[in-house]
């Protein structure tokens, strides 16, 4: 009996001990629950954030590619129309034939012709009035006198040279072979003179236009490092500018070899014989005033 008491004492002990203690357990057991929770929940949200780095980052090396792309876009199409502003440039410069050549192997442009027409332009009287003018005013005459002159070689399938001062270089037959050079030189050359006179009535200048034409070989190329230009050489070319210097003002004087040329292809021009006058280095020449039936 005693020992059947014992044991229910002991039984009795033993879960009065354990009863104070499972609430404390349960407590603790309720706050490992709770971080357990917390931590998944902080996990979870780590892994949306790394998610949404990874996808910020992939966005990121996207648009890289794309404003990489665009980039090389935009700088290709940069170079090319820099490319092709500095080509036209090179074409107001030089004959598109000649800045071709150039552009490719050739380093020296020399070729020889053997029958081109070339004319010289002196604007009469042009210096002497220019020094009593403003030079704005000056430029301003020459700029639109020779932009006309342009547009003239253009129409009758000229080659502008060069100007000088207020002169200015034209050539047919250059660097494009043309049969009918002398006949395009001389009408650029009565158009040319009509355009002076036209501008003469508005300036405040007595404007006049004296013009001389030869025709015959010359030697044509491309000369200078800086600055270089498209020019002729040759005894045609101080040919026909004798033929200007010694010509009269609003009248185009060509050589015998021009009237030749002309004669050969059209029966549409006058020619009005003057006396035979010295050329330096070519002796005593025969020469015509031209003008069109």
């Amino acid at each position: 009996m005693m020992k059947i008491l014992f044991t229910i004492l002991f039984i009795s002990l033993f879960l009065s001990i354990h009863s104070n203690t499972l609430p404390q357990n349960q407590s603790k057991v309720d706050s490992l629950q709770t971080e357990l929770t917390k931590t998944k929940n902080e996990l979870k949200a780590n892994e949306i954030a790394l998610s949404t780095i990874r996808k910020d980052k992939q966005d990121l090396q996207t648009l890289a590619i794309i404003g990489g792309s665009i980039a090389t876009v935009l700088i290709a199409v940069i170079i090319f129309y820099q490319r092709r502003k500095s080509e036209q440039l090179l074409y107001t410069i030089l004959p598109q034939k000649i800045a071709k050549r150039l552009k490719g192997t050739e380093d020296l442009i020399a070729d020889d012709y053997k029958n081109i027409s070339i004319v010289f332009m002196d604007l009469v009287g042009f210096t002497a009035f220019a020094k009593e003018m403003p030079a704005a005013e000056v430029v301003k005459i020459l700029n639109e006198i020779f932009h006309r002159l342009d547009d003239l070689c253009t129409e009758h399938n000229l080659e502008k040279i060069k100007t000088m001062g207020d002169g200015y270089m034209a050539a047919a037959g250059v660097p494009e072979p043309d049969e009918k050079h002398a006949i395009n030189i001389v009408n650029f050359a009565l158009a040319a003179r009509d355009v002076i006179a036209e501008l003469d009535k508005k300036s405040p200048m007595d404007l006049g236009a004296r013009l001389g034409i030869e025709s015959g070989p010359v030697v044509a190329g491309v000369i200078g490092k800086q600055k270089f230009i498209y020019d002729l050489w040759g005894d045609s070319v101080n040919t026909a500018s004798r033929m200007e210097s010694t010509g009269v003002p609003g009248k185009v004087q060509i050589s015998e070899n021009v009237k030749m040329e002309i004669e050969k292809r059209s029966d549409n021009y006058t020619f009005f014989k003057r006396e035979p006058i010295e050329v330096k280095g070519r002796g005593v020449m025969q020469t015509y005033l031209v003008e069109l039936k």
